[in-house]
């Protein structure tokens, strides 16, 4: 568990830390993000995250999850371009 930008409330943690892992006994890897907006936060973003099973497969799963969505937004891009 780690958070960025301002401190998460530790109630906050709870609640991730306590979904990731009632969703562990069902997949082998769980990794939940979250944002929330705040305005007295700097940048006005909170952001946490939360993750249980193996780290390098939650990874590669992540990394997947943004070259998929990177190829989908070409793609889209091309179709625009081409009409």
């Amino acid at each position: 568990m780690d958070y960025m930008n301002e401190p998460v409330e530790d109630i906050d943690l709870q609640l991730l830390e306590k979904h990731a892992k009632e969703l562990k006994r069902h997949f082998d890897t769980v990794h939940i993000f979250t944002t929330r907006h705040e305005p007295v936060a700097s940048g006005g973003t909170v952001y946490c995250q939360s993750g249980e099973g193996s780290w390098p497969a939650r990874y590669g799963q992540i990394k997947l999850f943004l070259i998929r969505q990177e190829e989908i937004e070409r793609e889209s891009v091309r179709n625009d371009e081409s009409i």
